[in-house]
């Protein structure tokens, strides 16, 4: 009887473990189908990668030379990406809003609190 079990464990973690070599295709993510999405998306990473340096420079990871270097290449990027939002006369943003005004990150429309530093945001959603 617990040989059976056994058997039936193996077969069903066989299967979840095979499972995934045999999909057709991988999910993509929907913001990748669309290039004003594409830029929203970059240049959310780029806002998050000069906290993380800001991050690293304050606690001790990097040089002041380092985070110089860093912080400007980075900046530089990520006002590239804005003037290509900018040029694109479809792309009309995120409203003011729904942004924290702490950290600037982007909220969900019915968050009390940033998710990422966690600043009350003043709206009530009773």
């Amino acid at each position: 009887m617990s040989s059976i079990i056994y058997l039936i464990i193996i077969l069903v973690s066989g299967y979840f473990l095979i499972q995934p070599f045999f999909r057709n295709s991988p999910s993509i993510p929907a913001f990748a189908s669309n290039g004003d999405s594409d830029l929203v998306y970059k240049k959310e990473e780029l806002l998050k990668e000069l906290k993380e340096i800001e991050f690293d420079y304050q606690m001790g990871k990097l040089s002041y030379e380092d985070y110089v270097f860093l912080t400007r290449e980075y900046k530089l990027r990520a006002a590239q990406v804005l003037q290509q939002l900018k040029q694109d006369e479809n792309f009309t943003g995120e409203p003011e809003s729904h942004r924290c005004a702490h950290c600037q990150s982007v909220l969900p429309a019915e968050a009390r609190f940033c998710p990422y530093c966690g600043t009350e945001t003043g709206e009530n959603h009773a």
